[in-house]
């Protein structure tokens, strides 16, 4: 699941109606777009990480950054009140600056580089391609000691801002094809438009698209593993928390 915020418009009065034993009251919403987290400053970020499933948020025209925020995607919102609410979630925002902090220091052929970690933790060997037109490659990975074995794969990373549409992911089969790898990963920070999902269907034992919380995942599972050097450049520490129940 793509790593983002869905904002929406409420668009009726409440009633009650029981769709479902566990969903009686309503109100009709229209959803208007989803925005990655990382496009939110770390003070919306907190609040939005309140553990209470309706507030308002008002503290630091955090309506009119939001509105703006839209504004900036080419859509438009009616006005709205905002209240704060003190309780956040700890992990989801620990989380937020640690996306942050990645899209700060990890644009680009740096993104790669830490994909490439990933990799060879899990194993394989690896080539990335230089800095500069990589050909729609960006890793080429396998196993074995001449790295002849099975799994070939051919990586692509993309960090941009915006979701990558199903073009890439076809540039991808071909570049699959021209290097002979059996298996394709794409991976790509702002996640995917729907006609990649959709196309993607078609190619599971084939093709894995990696969304930015995927890729999280991955840094967290193979962190300890990870060289100093790299770790330096990316510093996470494990952290005890108490779990606060509803």
């Amino acid at each position: 699941m793509q790593s983002g915020i869905l904002i929406g418009q409420v668009e009726s009065d409440y009633e009650f109606k029981e769709i479902n034993p566990n969903i009686k009251h309503i109100r009709f919403v229209k959803w208007i777009k989803t925005i990655s987290r990382s496009a939110f400053d770390q003070d919306i970020l907190y609040y939005l990480g309140a553990f209470m499933t309706v507030c308002k948020i008002e503290r630091n025209e955090a309506e009119k950054r939001v509105e703006q925020l839209l504004k900036e995607e080419n859509l438009n919102i009616e006005e709205d009140e905002f209240e704060s609410e003190e309780i956040i979630d700890v992990e989801e925002c620990a989380k937020d600056q640690i996306i942050k902090y990645i899209d700060r220091k990890f644009k680009g052929h740096d993104l790669a580089r830490l994909v490439n970690a990933i990799l060879e933790v899990q194993g394989y060997k690896t080539t990335v391609s230089l800095l500069g037109p990589d050909g729609g490659v960006d890793i080429l990975a396998s196993g074995g000691a001449l790295d002849f074995d099975n799994p070939k794969i051919c990586v692509q990373v993309k960090s941009s801002s915006s979701p990558v549409d199903v073009k890439i992911l076809r540039d991808l089969k071909g570049t699959m094809r021209d290097v002979k790898a059996k298996q394709g990963l794409l991976v790509s920070w702002s996640g995917f438009k729907d006609t990649v999902k959709k196309d993607a269907k078609n190619d599971f034992f084939f093709i894995r698209l990696w969304d930015q919380g995927d890729l999280l995942n991955e840094i967290f599972r193979c962190y300890d593993r990870f060289y100093d050097e790299l770790k330096a450049e990316l510093p996470l520490k494990k952290i005890w928390g108490l779990i606060i129940e509803e």
